[in-house]
């Protein structure tokens, strides 16, 4: 999530740096956690919540 004191132009070079070119907000943390909690097979692994900014 961007800062209250991002600039458009920060947010705009930011996006465009990631894959799904959006910003994702709490509520895609929130389902992560859910996922890792309610699911009993997943052990031991962390997921990274980057929007695919990793792949460029």
């Amino acid at each position: 999530m961007f800062n209250d004191d991002d600039s458009p132009d920060y947010r705009e070079q930011a996006l465009a740096k990631s894959a799904l070119g959006i910003e994702p907000g709490p509520e895609v943390v929130y389902q992560s956690i859910r996922y890792l909690m309610d699911n009993p097979y997943v052990t031991d692994t962390c997921l990274e919540l980057n929007g695919g900014r990793h792949l460029k």
